[in-house]
């Protein structure tokens, strides 16, 4: 389950928002049972509890949430929402009083959601309301409630929403003074250039090899363009996720650009880095290709210039098409040599 979790990019917002809502539904029914006139008015009661305890176990470890569509990901907080709906049946008490079973996986969705989930989290909220309505005969005053209950429940949920929005943004922005990249979890450029300098000058007290690989996404900005910000945030989580399982433990991965990555390989030889560096351009779930530069430490330059040297090469292999790993030497010599570099595209 562990490795299931990494693998799928869960981090703590998507978890709370993935699996807080069933933990939610099954934390509402077990205290309505709590209620005395619900345990002696229905037998079946704790029977029907531990089978929503473990639909929401099965829900929440089998299926990858972080694959589904959008509109399929407002799943979980719907069943909190039939669970409310259920409760206030068993409890017969007015739409009001049971506001909080509707109201709340609502908020949960505006917090956490798309605008698709929160449409289709909206659309389960009123529907099942309206269809009581519909299937019992109530007094207009019960629909006057509920209209303004669902009317309150969409403002609340668009406004909570542009509300998070917001801060999510704020501390995206905060990344350029914070070591770490708040989208991939990654350390960002100011956290590569604080752990480098640090590994390199143990690797050079070990007298050990070291090489930077730098990872470009090509075409990013167009299929930003096309298919939205949020499906280039996803891909660029999940593509950060499997090149972080493929590397060893001691090196590092970081998002140092907006579609470029960078990892340190210790004890690597620059062959063995090119084929970390062909092997990780091939890794990834999403449409996009991957140019790749490769620079090997002398052992004397600073982590800023070797960085340089990869970024330097995977510019080379960008300009040449893409999908392609490029290599480069010192560029920092005192002679002043240029830089060479050799096409290393695997054909």
């Amino acid at each position: 389950m562990r490795a299931k979790l990494r693998s799928g990019g869960l981090g703590r917002e998507t978890l709370f928002r993935q699996i807080g809502p069933l933990a939610g539904a099954t934390m509402l029914w077990l205290l309505a049972g709590t209620v005395p006139s619900t345990a002696d008015s229905r037998p079946g009661f704790e029977f029907q509890a531990g089978a929503v305890i473990a639909v929401a176990i099965v829900l929440t470890v089998i299926v990858p949430w972080h694959r589904l569509p959008d509109f399929l990901k407002a799943i979980p907080p719907i069943l909190a929402l039939l669970v409310g709906v259920r409760l206030q049946l068993l409890l017969d008490v007015s739409p009001w009083s049971a506001s909080a079973f509707v109201l709340l996986p609502t908020f949960w969705l505006a917090s956490f959601g798309t605008r698709m989930e929160i449409m289709a989290g909206l659309g389960a909220t009123i529907t099942p309301l309206v269809a009581q309505r519909l299937l019992t005969s109530v007094p207009n005053q019960a629909w006057r409630e509920t209209a303004v209950l669902g009317a309150a429940t969409v403002a609340v949920a668009f406004a909570v929403h542009v509300v998070f929005t917001w801060i999510r943004r704020r501390a995206e922005r905060s990344n350029v003074v914070e070591p770490m990249d708040s989208l991939t979890g990654l350390p960002n450029r100011r956290g590569w250039e604080l752990r480098v300098p640090q590994l390199l000058a143990e690797e050079k007290e070990a007298r050990q090899p070291a090489c930077v690989v730098a990872l470009h996404l090509d075409s990013f900005a167009a299929f930003t363009e096309e298919h939205g910000r949020r499906e280039a945030d996803r891909l660029l989580r999940s593509t950060a996720s499997l090149w972080r399982d493929r590397i060893r433990k001691g090196d590092v991965l970081a998002r140092t650009d907006e579609s470029e990555f960078e990892t340190l390989l210790l004890g690597c030889s620059a062959e063995a880095a090119i084929g970390i560096a062909r092997r990780l351009s091939t890794i990834q779930n999403g449409p996009l290709t991957i140019s790749a530069g490769v620079a090997e430490w002398n052992g004397d330059e600073s982590a800023a210039v070797l960085s340089r040297r990869a970024e330097s090469a995977v510019e080379r292999a960008r300009h040449g098409g893409g999908d392609r790993v490029e290599f480069g030497t010192d560029a920092e010599s005192a002679s002043g040599d240029e830089l060479r570099w050799a096409d290393l595209h695997q054909s």
